[in-house]
């Protein structure tokens, strides 16, 4: 029967469980599908022995009123559990190997001279003198926009597609793209130029380059810490969540969105809803239509060509070989791409550590392609584990037990500089689109995300203001 539910939403990754709350609290009939056990999506961690790998540390816009997913936390009323972890630092891998601090940095004069640190420690030969005032210009531009406005209007612009516009200076390029490369989680210098976009690689710089942003670590991890908190106050809110709810297609019927078909342990099942919301993960989204619509075509065929993986490497120390730093961004000296990332989780995390014992993973990045060439044992052996110990001095005599694997996902595309799809599908009625790829999004990672489900949610409910929007 066509509106048993108001809202169907597909996914309960940050943007899913977002938007789902303000669409329950707003008074509408609500249902959340998710395919998993737990509520989360892409949020997970690995249970290992007696420990448990958090992979991933929640971003948020604290120049924002805190962020969208903490302000939309207080807004349902979810008891999210989490503290501020530590500023991340970069790690140069080179001839002459240095540690360089992310600082907390507002003004624009000190967030030029940090930038041209970091570009000298990359650079053999010394920086020409006419570099400043041109990175001082560079900086007042980005730093000076109002950052919604900012990530709004660059979005889909790509960073070489904002710079060449601006200046040809190929120290402005080796700079840009190194910092995009790590702070974006795109791993090549060159991929981020062409590739990624210059509003989020803004965003995650003006985050922790110019003190605008944090990470947090959850506790005791995303599900408990943050997920589950923002379930129980959906259900609390008269919102239903389903588990382990596949959604196999979005029923469109006349050019109308009227609801889904999903399996699940009871079979299968068509549930029928004035509106459906999809906040799969982005390259999933074109099997959820019989005809794939027109927009998601377009924004998926730049995405579709990066085949990017990330292999994890993690490793229980018998004792402590340091408590600093907590995250580390690795990046090679000669080309400025991101090998990959360090985290010291007996630090951040340390009540999800093994007592007496040291628990730090890195993940590497790379093309997939080109890791599955790879001797992963070699890689570890040779590439991984010898920078694990010139960050960690004495890694390598501390008995250890590590285990490596990799995943096979594409780039952030989320990060594109190239077409997103509107909230509002142009294709198809009463179809909306939340989370990676799709705009309005104002920030980054999981508040980024979290922007677009709040963004949803205010569209439907037809607000003027919701939360920080």
């Amino acid at each position: 029967m066509v509106g048993k539910f108001e809202n169907i939403v597909v996914g309960t990754g940050i943007s899913g469980l977002v938007c789902g709350g303000y669409l329950a609290k707003g008074g509408q009939k609500t249902l959340l599908l998710e395919k998993d056990k737990v509520v989360g999506g892409r949020w997970h961690h690995l249970p290992m022995g007696n420990f448990t790998v958090v992979m991933h540390l929640p971003l948020i816009m604290s120049s924002l009123e805190g962020g969208f997913w903490a302000v939309a936390a207080k807004d349902l009323g979810a008891d999210v559990r989490q503290r501020y972890s530590k500023e991340p630092r970069v790690f140069i891998d080179g001839d002459s190997s240095c540690m360089i601090d992310i600082p907390r940095i507002m003004s624009i004069p000190g967030v030029t001279d940090w930038s041209l640190d970091y570009l000298q420690t990359l650079c053999t030969e010394k920086l020409p003198a006419d570099l400043r005032p041109e990175l001082f210009k560079l900086w007042n531009d980005i730093l000076s926009k109002p950052l919604l406005e900012m990530a709004e209007e660059y979005a889909e612009l790509s960073l070489k597609e904002y710079f060449e516009s601006r200046t040809s200076n190929p120290y402005v390029r080796h700079l840009f793209s190194s910092l995009s490369a790590s702070m974006c989680f795109m791993g090549s210098a060159g991929l981020s130029w062409e590739y990624a976009s210059a509003g989020k690689t803004f965003v995650m710089i003006r985050a922790w380059v110019a003190g605008e942003g944090s990470t947090v670590a959850p506790h005791p991890n995303l599900i408990e810490g943050i997920a589950q908190p923002f379930a129980r106050a959906i259900e609390a809110l008269g919102g239903e969540i389903r588990l382990q709810h596949t959604v196999e297609e979005v029923i469109v019927e006349k050019g109308k969105a009227v609801g889904v078909r999903v399996t699940s342990p009871n079979g299968e099942q068509i549930i029928y809803a004035d509106r459906v919301i999809v906040t799969a993960s982005w390259l999933q989204v074109e099997k959820l239509f019989k005809e794939v619509p027109a927009d998601i075509q377009e924004a998926l065929a730049k995405p579709k060509t990066i085949h990017r993986a990330g292999a994890f490497l993690v490793s229980l120390l018998d004792k402590t070989v340091s408590h600093e730093p907590g995250f580390v961004l690795v990046t090679d000296a000669k080309t400025g791409d991101n090998i990959g990332g360090i985290f010291n989780q007996s630090e951040e995390l340390p009540w999800n550590s093994s007592a007496g014992k040291q628990l730090i993973w890195m993940y590497y990045l790379d093309d997939l392609e080109e890791i599955k060439k790879k001797d992963l044992d070699d890689l570890v052996a040779k590439k991984l584990n010898p920078i694990l110990d010139r960050v960690y001095p004495g890694f390598l005599n501390t008995p250890k037990w590590q285990k490596f694997f990799y995943s096979e996902a594409a780039s952030h595309n989320g990060l594109s500089g190239g077409h997103k799809v509107f909230a509002k599908s142009p294709d198809i009625e009463n179809l909306y689109f939340a989370g990676d790829g799709t705009k309005p999004n104002y920030a980054a990672i999981s508040d980024g995300a979290a922007s677009t489900g709040m963004a949803v949610a205010k569209m439907i409910l037809g607000l003027d203001k919701l939360g920080i929007l």
